[in-house]
């Protein structure tokens, strides 16, 4: 937990591994209009490559599995193959020092259709309760992403997961707490940053 990352940070991390390795720089503008009406594209996004094609399809193999049946099984979206991690980490106390006692910031970051990305979004909750990532923030993803998925026409995945979240999920996510590492720490509050992936 000492490395702090904003939401768009841990995004676009997330964005590459969807785009097979590729790091695009995010951007909030497609075009701008000018006083005529004339549309005026942005300058394309910056790319690079941050990690092997090889290497990217392996942590998404690793994702989709939080998803079948790790932490993440609330992010689950019928129909689709879904990749994402869980995250609960504790917010930094003020002056840089320590941690506040009981505060936490629970997030789930994750893209969809696993098998050919559309979407990359990720939920951050401020102060939740309770606090697990798997349990606030994997539900809010679920259904931003299927209403994403909804309005972009994205079809089904070929192969979806063939999966349910079982009936006592919640309470084995509450006894086994939200994974075995947690998100780096971010102060940012409540927040939900959609982001689209080609590959």
């Amino acid at each position: 937990q000492g490395v702090s990352v904003s939401a768009l940070q841990m995004l676009a991390a997330y964005n590459a591994v969807a785009n097979g390795g590729k790091y695009v720089s995010p951007r909030l503008v497609r075009a701008t209009i000018d006083g005529s009406g004339a549309e005026h594209p942005a300058d394309a996004a910056h790319t690079r490559r941050a990690v092997s094609d090889s290497t990217a399809s392996a942590v998404t193999a690793m994702l989709e599995e939080v998803v079948k049946s790790g932490t993440g099984t609330l992010a689950q979206i019928p129909g689709y193959r879904v990749a994402g991690k869980t995250g609960t980490a504790r917010k930094p106390a003020p002056g840089g020092t320590g941690y506040i006692d009981g505060a936490y910031v629970s997030s789930f970051a994750g893209f969809a259709p696993a098998d050919r990305p559309a979407i990359t979004a990720m939920v951050m909750l401020d102060e939740p309760t309770p606090i697990f990532g798997g349990l606030v923030a994997a539900p809010v993803f679920s259904d931003l992403a299927r209403a994403a998925l909804r309005e972009l026409r994205v079809p089904p995945s070929l192969t979806a997961m063939a999966v349910t979240p079982p009936s006592n999920s919640v309470n084995q996510q509450v006894v086994r707490g939200d994974g075995d590492v947690p998100a780096s720490s971010t102060t940012a509050s409540t927040a939900a940053v959609p982001c689209c992936s080609k590959r």
